[in-house]
C-alpha cells in the first residue's frame, strides 16, 4: 500500500470519526442549552443528537458516494 493511500485512508477515517461524534455533540448540546428549563429537556437533547447522528451518516454517505465516482 502507498504511503499517499495509507494517508487518504486516516483522513476518511478522521472525517468519519469528527463526523459521528462532533456533529451529535453539538446539536444534541445546543438544544440542550435553548431548552435548559424545559420539563423534557432530556428528551429533547436525545431527540436532537439522534437526528446529528442521521445529519453525520447523511453526510459520510454523500462523502463516500462522491469519493467512488473517481
Amino acid at each position: 500500500m502507498r504511503e499517499d493511500e495509507r494517508y487518504r485512508q486516516l483522513a476518511v477515517f478522521s472525517v468519519i470519526v469528527v463526523e459521528v461524534v462532533g456533529t451529535p455533540l453539538v446539536i444534541g448540546g445546543l438544544l440542550g442549552l435553548v431548552f435548559r428549563n424545559h420539563p423534557s429537556k432530556v428528551g429533547i437533547t436525545v431527540i436532537g443528537a439522534l437526528a446529528g447522528l442521521a445529519i453525520a451518516f447523511y453526510r459520510i454517505g454523500q462523502m463516500v458516494k462522491k469519493g467512488s465516482k473517481k
